[in-house]
């Protein structure tokens, strides 16, 4: 047991010498120095956007408050027009009882004459007469109302053992020919304690506990509301309401330093220091990972542009053959043997090209099949006849236990009979590519002045499902077998036996060709069939036969076809069958000759 321990302490010593032994000091200490300037900006933007957030949150509360302060001066103003525009008279005033339930925290409307009975609207018990009121704690409230002409708020108003009060009074005058009559005061009672709860004022959401709200009159401040401590520095707002400066301060109830955010900005910029410091001396491999294609081992874009470009640089001028690759029919093995195949695939070709082309070749994949060969030679033959080895020989893959072959194409450029840059030579050699593949692929051509660069691209504009929609005819495609299993068909032959999809038409012909033939001419087209296929002479194997078959609906058409039997890499022998309906030809030709 002890050599065990030992053993596993040895084997944790070697791993931390190995990691020291890749550790830049230097580079270290730079990361933690960085690391530290990272936790000031983030404790000094910390700070900033706090205040920032705290000020603007103390802007809105004072904003809300001076709402509900101008809500009562504004109803008290709209009562008081009403008494001046009845000439005194308070019948008209039985709709401000509404203000009671719009505003909850209304407790008190009353309207005071000088002389006569008062009107009023209440919502709580009884709080004693306005007129009271006006002689006790609204005494200073009402003289100043009176002699200034204008609306006074007051707050902090203790008139019973439950709340604290605040109010608005305005004075009311009658307006005669010679002069204005002094009439009387509008009362607007509110509980205090409502108001600055609903303008948030004393909202305690979890951040802003500590906060101070004060009111300043003639140098003396008077503290409304308060709760924890707070100083003059902290984020503030003011605001001019009700005939007096008002200021509202919040304070976080956290310090404005953020440990956690500090600890794991601190966290981060140490690990991030160990990572870089460690990579650092792994650089070179890093570079090598960069510029190499995961799948194959061979250069990417990056990296081949690089290797060519630093070859050049010690060869300039030296013979080289840049030629552009790419698998025939790629996509078909992918889609017929999966995506693994097609990993396989680009795995066994790279192996046959550093077989054949050897290891001094720098092999670029540009993505997807596509490949760049930059080969330096001395004679010209030798390359001209591993390109044309490479291209006519199948390359080989196992797939469920047999083999697939797969060929492909080439086009090529010669350095620097042919171009100095190799960017344009990668250029010319893929238009000499594309050359092979309109000419039946699985081949290799050099780039000269007849390889059109252009207007034969147009043909690769088109895919399989467009071109075969587009035929004027049905289009069948089945294997070379009895029953003659179908592989595919075209919409043509689709609409041609009056079925609705392709899913459609396979139920209907039980997926093969025969099923759709006349009952009782099966065994004479397939003499017929054979007799043109063993015929001397017919060595593409094509038959032109005419024929008769029955569609869904019950019709039967007698229809002419071409078909050729040819082998096919991947589905083994296919017959390729197009066929229309004769009928429809030869009324065709009947209208042309009545025309």
């Amino acid at each position: 047991m002890k050599d065990e321990e030992e053993r596993a302490s040895d084997m944790g010593m070697q791993r931390v010498e190995r990691l020291m032994k890749y550790l830049s000091i230097p580079v270290l200490m730079c990361g933690l120095f960085l690391t530290f300037l990272a936790d000031m900006a983030l404790y000094r933007s910390d700070v900033r956007m706090g205040r920032e957030a705290l000020t603007g949150s103390a802007e809105r509360r004072l904003n809300s408050f001076h709402e509900y302060v101008y809500r009562y001066e504004t109803a008290a103003d709209i009562i008081g027009s009403t008494v001046q525009s009845s000439e005194g008279r308070t019948d008209g005033l039985s709709g401000m009882s509404r203000l009671l339930e719009i505003n909850r925290s209304i407790r008190l409307i009353e309207v005071i004459p000088e002389k006569g009975d008062s009107t009023w609207f209440t919502a709580d018990r009884w709080l004693g007469s306005g007129r009271s009121m006006l002689e006790g704690p609204l005494k200073e409230a009402a003289h100043e109302a009176r002699s200034e002409r204008q609306t006074v708020f007051v707050d902090s108003l203790s008139l019973d053992h439950e709340r604290t009060y605040m109010a608005v009074l305005q004075p009311i005058f009658l307006e005669d020919r010679a002069s204005s009559l002094f009439w009387g005061y509008v009362l607007i009672l509110g509980s205090q304690e409502s108001v600055l709860r609903n303008s948030n004022i004393v909202h305690d959401d979890g951040m802003r506990k500590n906060y101070r709200f004060v009111r300043e009159r003639n140098g003396t401040e008077q503290v409304l509301s308060a709760n924890g401590e707070v100083s003059r520095d902290d984020p503030s707002a003011s605001a001019y309401i009700g005939g007096d400066w008002w200021k509202l301060t919040i304070r976080p109830n956290r310090s404005w330093l953020n440990l956690q955010i500090l600890f794991f900005a601190t966290l981060c910029g140490v690990m991030a220091a160990f990572f870089v410091s460690f990579m650092w001396g792994r650089n070179r491999a890093l570079k090598v990972i960069g510029g190499t294609d995961s799948l194959t081992g061979v250069y990417n874009r990056k990296g081949g542009d690089g290797a060519v470009a630093f070859y050049l640089k010690d060869h300039a001028g030296e013979q080289a053959m840049v030629m552009a690759l790419d698998i025939d029919n790629f996509k078909l093995i992918n889609d017929v043997y999966g995506h693994g195949a097609g990993d396989r695939a680009l795995q066994a070709l790279v192996g046959d090209m550093k077989l054949i082309f050897g290891r001094e070749t720098i092999i670029t994949r540009n993505g997807g099949d596509e490949f760049i060969l930059f080969h330096p030679f001395k004679n010209k033959e030798d390359v001209e006849k591993k390109m044309t080895h490479f291209t006519e020989k199948p390359h080989i893959i196992q797939v469920g236990g047999r083999d697939v072959p797969f060929h492909s194409s080439m086009g090529c450029a010669e350095y620097p009979l042919q171009g100095r840059e190799y960017g344009k030579l990668c250029v010319r050699a893929d238009f000499a590519l594309y050359a092979v593949k309109l000419n039946g692929k699985a081949g290799w051509r050099r780039f000269d002045d007849t390889v059109a660069e252009n207007k034969h691209r147009t043909q690769f504009g088109f895919n399989l499902s467009e071109v075969a929609g587009s035929m004027p005819g049905g289009m069948v495609v089945c294997r070379a077998t009895k029953d003659q299993e179908i592989l595919f068909a075209n919409r043509g032959m689709i609409d041609l036996l009056e079925c609705d999809s392709f899913e459609d038409f396979m139920h209907y012909t039980g997926g093969t060709f025969m099923s759709i033939l006349y009952p009782g001419e099966e065994e004479a087209l397939k003499k017929e069939f054979q007799r043109q296929l063993n015929e001397k002479g017919n060595e593409k194997q094509t038959d032109f036969l005419t024929f008769r078959i029955v569609t869904k609906k019950g019709r039967v058409l007698t229809v002419e076809d071409v078909g050729r039997k040819k082998e096919n890499p991947f589905y083994g022998e296919l017959y390729y069958i197009f066929m229309y309906d004769r009928a429809e030809r030869e009324e065709r030709q009947r209208g042309e000759i009545r025309n």
